[in-house]
């Protein structure tokens, strides 16, 4: 899993290069809903770029790792989990700091280190550019994941406020 993600990386990276596009950094916390419709806070960090073309079309990559908590009826304590994920944005940029975009992605979690899990998803976001250097982006996500040991599949909503630090 981690040889892929950084496989990715390396992949988005020289891609972003290639494109002339402007990558950022980000940090962000999230509300999610997983399995059973419990609710839980997850932060995040990732990297990502993105490309604005001349006809305002707007294409991008990125990746990300997020951790988080939720309560777990069949234990007392809370359990874990934590993931990476990979999204492809495509939208529209009708003015130079704003941009509108659809995501798909693939999200894979290992959940209180003795389950893992992994779907692909759908969403769509909104980022606008304060500063040169500085854009806030809100994002909604949904993936249909499935813990392949346990036969099991559960829906994985979140809402996510980011910082993005451009460059």
């Amino acid at each position: 899993m981690l040889k892929n993600s950084t496989l990715s990386s390396l992949l988005a990276l020289s891609l972003a290069s290639s494109l002339m596009a402007e990558s950022y950094v980000y940090v962000g916390a999230s509300k999610a809903d997983m399995m059973s419709e419990q609710s839980t806070t997850t932060f995040s960090i990732g990297y990502g770029f993105s490309k604005v073309f001349s006809n305002c079309v707007m294409a991008g990559f990125s990746t990300s790792y997020h951790q988080g908590d939720f309560e777990d009826s069949s234990v007392s304590d809370s359990s874990w989990f934590n993931g990476i994920g990979v999204d492809f944005h495509l939208g529209y940029s009708p003015t130079k700091p704003l941009a509108l975009y659809g995501i798909a992605g693939y999200q894979m979690q290992a959940i209180s280190s003795s389950t893992s899990a992994g779907g692909f998803g759908y969403g769509a976001g909104v980022s606008y550019k304060f500063f040169e250097h500085v854009a806030l982006a809100l994002e909604y996500r949904t993936y249909d994941m499935e813990v392949p040991s346990l036969d099991y599949k559960y829906d994985y909503d979140t809402v996510d406020a980011l910082i993005r630090f451009v460059w």
